[in-house]
């Protein structure tokens, strides 16, 4: 099993902490891609994911197509990507002629479909911009000797991280650091659930 995860604005930070979050648990794993802002693992097994365990994963989901361009024109032929009759959706990677094969393909099922790639980004510690879709549902699309194909199955939550940091008993603004951020160190140091961890700067 494959899956893709669309990185943070500091790739190499947030590779680093997926690598040490499944290797304190234990679970095998192989770098298949690593390419500007996204990076897919193959698994011996299928995997329980939740993004809300990372600090720097954006996005995440399964690799649904792995194969060269003509099994690939296939595939989009007799799947269904999509269950829905209306949906905007956005398109991460790298997809030469890609979105010109998926318009084809909704527009057959007379759904209504919207490249939207939108406005809204981050930038990375390089000054790039990395573009972040707005969209009910987000694909992901890479192509280089082969290609990988998959759908967008979880978003981080922000409003969720926002308001566990807002829930501490004592919040110092000017030396706090961001969830995001402390679940990424917290990450990097490998304890694993149900063990104890001591902050020795408590936050400052």
């Amino acid at each position: 099993m494959e899956y893709f995860f669309i990185l943070g604005r500091n790739p190499e930070l947030s590779r680093a902490e997926i690598f040490s979050y499944f290797e304190c648990r234990g679970i095998d794993f192989k770098q298949i891609l690593y390419k500007e802002n996204f990076i897919v693992l193959s698994f011996e097994k299928d995997i329980k994911l939740d993004i809300q365990e990372f600090g720097g994963v954006l996005r995440l989901g399964k690799i649904l197509f792995k194969g060269n361009l003509g099994n690939f024109k296939r595939f989009l032929e007799k799947e269904e990507v999509v269950p829905a009759d209306k949906f905007k959706w956005s398109l991460f990677g790298n997809f030469p002629d890609v979105e010109d094969w998926l318009i084809d393909k909704f527009k057959k099922e007379r759904k209504k479909a919207m490249i939207r790639r939108g406005s809204k980004g981050i930038k990375n510690q390089g000054g790039e911009f990395l573009p972040l879709g707005n969209a009910e549902f987000q694909l992901f699309c890479f192509f280089q000797t082969e290609i990988l194909f998959g759908l967008v199955e979880q978003d981080y939550d922000y409003a969720d991280s926002k308001k566990r940091d807002m829930q501490k008993p004592v919040r110092r603004e000017e030396l706090a650091i961001s969830p995001r951020l402390a679940k990424i160190l917290i990450n990097l140091s490998q304890v694993k659930p149900g063990q104890r961890l001591l902050d020795c700067f408590c936050g400052v």
